[in-house]
This record gives structure tokens, sequence and C-alpha cells, in this order.
């Protein structure tokens, strides 16, 4: 008996300039997930499963076109500040709240975070740098993953910027 278990680690990275943006801001806006729900509508669903004193356990489902199933995953995350500078790290996790099912496909977060930090010459300004590893598990036909990993980062720093300005106009 032959059996086929077909799989997908997608990588990617990005480096933004986010002018104008404190990096305490870009923090919350990236974090809070009822305010990240009004900017980044990659998520049709985004939740808090569980929060704990360091991190939480967060669900998130990412609807596909038709023909392709969707994707669903589970992750632990946590954050941590210093000196002005945020890390956010995502890795897989298991709750009773959000067991696998056979509507959705269950993606894993092999290792994925940000990092913001004010900006050398611009303290009023930060850089995100974002890495992330998944296993999207099973088949993504390739124009599919090109057109939806071409709509990032651009569009949703787009998206973040004019939810920003929306949230702290500025007092000029």
């Amino acid at each position: 008996s032959l059996s086929l278990s077909l799989s997908l680690s997608l990588s990617s990275q990005a480096f933004l300039d986010l002018d104008g943006v404190h990096a305490d801001h870009a923090l919350e806006l990236l974090y809070d997930l009822d305010i990240r729900k009004e900017y980044d509508t990659l998520f049709h669903r985004y939740e808090v499963l569980q929060e704990f004193e360091d991190y939480r356990i967060t669900y998130a489902l990412i609807k596909f076109p038709p023909g392709v199933w969707n994707r669903d995953i589970v992750q632990a995350n946590a954050k941590r500040s210093r000196d002005g500078e945020h890390i956010i790290l995502y890795k897989n996790a298991e709750h009773p709240d959000q067991p696998v099912t056979s509507a959705n496909v269950r993606a894993a977060t092999i290792f994925s975070g940000s990092i913001i930090r004010p900006q050398a010459n611009d303290s009023e300004s930060c850089t995100l740098t974002v890495f992330l590893q998944t296993d999207v598990k099973g088949w993504i036909p390739a124009r599919i993953i090109n057109y939806m990993t071409g709509k990032s980062p651009g569009p949703w720093r787009d998206s973040f910027l004019a939810y920003y300005r929306k949230k702290y106009p500025k007092s000029d």
C-alpha cells in the first residue's frame, strides 16, 4: 500500500519601514486582535482562545478561493519588549476549544515572528521585520500561493498605515 502525503512549507520575510509610526503603536496594532481585525484582511476569523501570564493561544481561519481547502491554525504567541524594541513570536500549538476538524486543513507554524525597532534617525518611526515559516499542509496551486504572497507585504503595509493614521491622526 502506498501512502502519499503532500505538504508545502512556506517561508518569507519582509522588512518594512513604517515612517511616522512609533514602535509602541506598531506593537499595539499587531498584537491587539480586536484592532488587527480592523485592517488585516488575510484572516477570516482571528481570536484569542486562552490568555496566560506571559503568552496566549490564538486561532485563525484563512479562507481560500473555491477549489482549495481553507486553512486554520492554532498558535502560541508571546510578546517581549526591551529598550523600545518589541518582539512577537509565534509557534504551533493545540487547544481543546479548536480541535482539528474535517472542515479545514490545519496548518502548522514552524516558526514565525515580528521584530519592531525604532529607526536610528527617527524615534517616531519604526522598522518592522516579519518572518514566517508555515507548513500549509496539503496542496495549494502555485498560482494561488503566488497571488496570496504577492498581495503581501505591500498592500498589508498600506492597510496597516491607513488604519494607523485613522487611529493616531497627526495634530499638525
